[in-house]
């Protein structure tokens, strides 16, 4: 072989590498594409259950805030927490769909939910609780003055 053909041999051969390399290269790039989709998409996932979670922290804050102090205000933001987090615990539900583990997540609102009720409950006896224990001690204080007079 002379030594042109072998400079266009060599010379092609160099150009049906470059084509494969260059194909193999973008093909690889449109997978990152699809990798980057798939993070975006994971961290969408991870920001909405992160969330999740600080309302779902802080509905429990206010709930023993308000146990401790009987604020009625801190009801409203109990009420005002599991709203929110029902709604993402939701979104969360829907967006995880394709990856088959919802399982408990569709429980959290229903939870949540029973969890209201359950303090507004608690509410409402703590407060006959208070009724009861004024009278107690008003009926206490008269039987004390009572026993005095006697």
């Amino acid at each position: 072989m002379s030594l042109v053909a072998r400079i266009y041999l060599s010379m092609g051969a160099m150009v049906v590498l470059l084509v494969l390399v260059g194909g193999f290269a973008s093909l690889r790039t449109s997978d990152v594409a699809g990798t980057f989709v798939e993070y975006r998409n994971t961290e969408r996932i991870s920001q909405i259950a992160n969330d999740l979670s600080q309302h779902i922290s802080a509905t429990r804050l206010a709930a023993l805030q308000y146990r401790l102090t009987s604020q009625p205000a801190l009801l409203e933001q109990v009420s005002q927490n599991a709203e929110t987090a029902s709604r993402q615990a939701v979104e969360l539900t829907e967006s995880l769909e394709g990856y088959g583990i919802q399982g408990d997540l569709r429980t959290i609102p229903d939870l949540l939910d029973e969890y209201g009720a359950l303090l507004a409950q608690y509410s409402q006896l703590r407060r006959r609780r208070n009724d009861l224990e004024e009278v107690i001690t008003g009926s206490g204080r008269e039987a004390h003055q009572k026993l005095t007079e006697i």
